[in-house]
């Protein structure tokens, strides 16, 4: 894994950074597709035809874009009927949103006894996701889907541990008296590292910008709404205060929606989220 001198991947804390890798590594790996279209999209000067080709032979991920693509979350105000057309009109950078949305989903939703916990996870997930997009909208700071991605893998470490540690780590998930703050502590009382920097150190290592690994590992630091780790943080703590979190939101990010003048965005959100939902499930 290519490291870098950032405090959120910490590889200078020797026995932490083996764990991390060691957790990461353990995880399952992202559909094929995932990491091809990721590869791709990274390219500015890559060809259409190659993205298409890419999505068309995988026919359920070809569905799910289609599906997606149509949906008014994306603002089509027409029917979208190939994947050429979706690249096309929605562009490339939303595209990457949303297979990766797919790909992600399918990791969540992989068999398990612990499924309605991960359920609840992916359902977070999602939500913040939703509100970190249309805080960006708003705002008009940071690309959009830049800040859907942000929101949607801002917990995949949790996933990663889950699956690594799932009686140990499932006792500190199912304890729905502890705010986020709380569980974070927590995590580091047992594990010795938090899902942040597991989050930072897996998307780093799937070679996602700098910004992203950035956004997952301090999105537990700061409400700074010019930053984009700072709009992660502000999408987990406000959808959390809805009641889409395992965990009790933390009492210091009650009034957050009024202090940043975000209640008209908040009361908008819940219609956001009904529809995309509804488009996973």
């Amino acid at each position: 894994m290519e490291q870098q001198a950032k405090d959120y991947i910490p590889e200078t804390r020797g026995d932490l950074l083996a764990e991390i890798v060691e957790v990461t590594r353990d995880f399952s790996a992202p559909p094929l597709i995932l990491t091809r279209i990721l590869e791709l999209t990274s390219r500015p000067d890559v060809a259409i035809e190659k993205i298409e080709l890419v999505l068309s032979s995988d026919a359920a991920m070809a569905a799910k874009v289609l599906k997606l693509s149509n949906s008014a979350f994306y603002g089509r105000s027409r029917n979208i009927a190939s994947i050429r057309e979706a690249i096309v009109l929605l562009g490339i950078h939303a595209i990457r949103s949303l297979v990766v949305a797919s790909g992600t989903h399918s990791l969540y939703s992989s068999g398990s006894a612990l499924h309605r916990l991960k359920d609840m996870m992916w359902e977070h997930s999602l939500a913040s996701a939703i509100f970190c997009k249309m805080l960006a909208r708003h705002q008009g700071n940071f690309p959009p889907e830049e800040a859907f991605l942000a929101g949607l893998l801002h917990d995949i470490g949790k996933l990663v541990v889950l699956e690594r540690f799932p009686e140990k780590y499932a006792e500190i998930l199912q304890n729905t008296e502890l705010t986020t703050h709380e569980a974070l502590q927590r995590e580091k009382e047992v594990f010795g590292f938090s899902h942040a920097e597991v989050g930072a150190a897996l998307v780093n290592h799937w070679l996602l910008p700098e910004n992203l690994v950035e956004a997952i590992g301090r999105h537990h630091q700061s409400c700074e709404v010019e930053q984009l780790f700072g709009m992660t943080t502000i999408a987990d703590a406000l959808v959390s205060q809805k009641g889409y979190n395992l965990m009790q939101p933390d009492p210091e990010h009650k009034g957050l929606s009024a202090a940043l003048e975000l209640e008209e965005l908040a009361l908008r959100f819940d219609e956001e989220f009904t529809e995309q939902r509804q488009l996973f499930t």
